[in-house]
């Protein structure tokens, strides 16, 4: 029933619109300090979470023209400032506080990553101001390194708050770590290379079946391809039947 009166409430572009405007405009939410205590403010946070979860809804069915051009619900302005509140709101919900306050982040997430992925196609919100300028990126690094659980939930739920420079220095050390907990590149590895038959006719059928029976540690490791022509005869490989690149351009 919740569902059935959200998507009728969402239905009504006129209803978003001023829903936006009075948690906007007349609360002025995104002008006051976050606190434990907003936080707490159940009837201020039920209001902020009908409006992510209608615009949720009527967002997702407005097209382009109407979103950026005609702008007759949501002026960008209006997008921009609730996308910024939504983005600091979260952080701080997961960062900030010792009780993750996860009814908030699980009602007002959807609404900000759909606000994120229209501001990809046409910016209301510079991306710059997406970061979270108080978390230096050597301290958040220096808190995933530690296993500390907010940097690995920040990572997972706002990523784009950490700027790409950090997440690929975090992604490089996913890698280096994997690649030690299995022994890759070690003198002493023994973990021996997988090896796949891929026929030229059936690359995506072979290639499916074969690497759906390798284990994960194989995967990981090095996979090499042995190729069956058309007359059905090995093909002389190159590496030592290691043109696994070859046969993921081809796929």
């Amino acid at each position: 029933m919740t569902s059935e009166i959200l998507i009728g409430l969402s239905s009504d572009g006129l209803f978003c619109s001023r829903l936006c405007y009075f948690v906007l405009d007349v609360l002025n939410i995104d002008n006051k300090k976050l606190t434990a205590d907003m936080l707490n403010d159940t009837q201020l946070m039920s209001v902020l979470s009908l409006l992510c979860e209608t615009a949720n809804y009527f967002l997702s069915v407005l097209d382009d023209n109407e979103l950026y051009e005609v702008q007759e619900y949501f002026t960008q302005y209006q997008l921009g400032r609730i996308t910024i509140f939504l983005n600091n709101l979260i952080f701080y919900c997961i960062w900030e506080q010792e009780t993750l306050y996860t009814p908030i982040i699980e009602s007002t997430r959807p609404c900000l990553i759909l606000l994120l992925q229209r501001n990809q196609r046409r910016s209301f919100v510079p991306q710059d101001f997406l970061l979270i300028r108080q978390l230096k990126p050597s301290k958040f690094v220096a808190q995933w390194k530690s296993l500390n659980p907010k940097s690995v939930i920040l990572l997972q739920t706002l990523p784009h708050t950490i700027p790409h420079n950090t997440r690929v220095e975090i992604f490089y050390e996913y890698i280096n770590n994997d690649k030690a907990m299995l022994g890759i590149g070690c003198a002493h590895n023994h973990t021996p290379a997988a090896y796949i038959t891929i026929h030229r006719s059936r690359l995506l059928e072979d290639g499916y079946n074969h690497l759906g029976l390798v284990s994960t540690a194989h995967f990981k490791g090095v996979i090499r391809v042995k190729f069956i022509n058309e007359q059905g005869l090995d093909e002389a490989g190159i590496d030592e039947m290691g043109v696994f690149k070859e046969f993921l351009e081809e796929i």
